[in-house]
């Protein structure tokens, strides 16, 4: 069919946002077992009364190595620029950050290699979180989709179960029933900072690339 797929991947991701509730988080999940409210949704309460930037804490997201745009099996996650003033929710959302700064490290690898993205079609669970997806959104500078499904990879399946059924004619019709039900648009007014945050971010990376990583 002459259609080909480009991927590239982080080996924790938003896991490091699960390894964050799990190790530090356990007040909030009994709260959020009281109030009947998912543990993330307050965490997330947390992260937005923070500015972009998390007040200089920046959080590596390798927790299981690098991968994507730096191949290192030996990198590890990081905690940088903590202080005496450093609070729970800094670092709560210098996680998130470091995990949209690590996509984004991915994204400009892509392009790179001359692939044009014009838009990002978000799945998972980060596509549950409005302050995630306008994040991602500002951060890389691209517009971020939500679609009809959450179960983007199964869709796809599907989809291509219906052309070699016969379904679909091909691609193009078959992705015609594939749905943009939310759009989030970068702010303009928080590209400085994270355009700052994310140099950090690369920047820790390369200073600790060496015998320690």
């Amino acid at each position: 069919m002459n259609n080909w797929t480009i991927e590239a991947f982080s080996t924790a991701a938003a896991s490091s946002f699960r390894w964050y509730r799990d190790t530090f988080c356990d007040l909030e999940v009994a709260a959020g077992k009281v109030l009947n409210e998912d543990t993330y949704n307050l965490i997330t309460q947390q992260i937005d009364t923070v500015p972009p930037g998390a007040n200089g804490i920046t959080f590596l997201s390798y927790l299981q190595g690098a991968s994507g745009a730096r191949l290192n099996g030996n990198a590890r996650g990081v905690f940088s620029g903590m202080s005496l003033g450093t609070t729970k929710a800094d670092m709560a959302r210098a996680v998130m950050e470091g995990i949209c700064y690590e996509m984004t490290d991915i994204l400009k690898a892509e392009a790179a290699a001359g692939i044009d993205i014009n838009a990002i079609r978000l799945t998972g669970g980060a596509a549950k979180s409005p302050t995630w997806c306008q994040m991602l959104a500002d951060i890389t500078q691209k517009p971020i989709q939500l679609l009809q499904t959450s179960e983007t990879g199964c869709l796809g399946a599907a989809l291509y179960a219906g052309i070699g059924t016969g379904v679909y004619k091909d691609v193009n019709e078959a992705t015609k029933s594939v749905r943009i039900m939310k759009t989030y648009e970068p702010n303009p007014k928080n590209f400085a900072a994270y355009e700052d945050a994310f140099k950090r971010f690369t920047d820790l990376y390369e200073a600790l690339d060496g015998p320690i990583f």
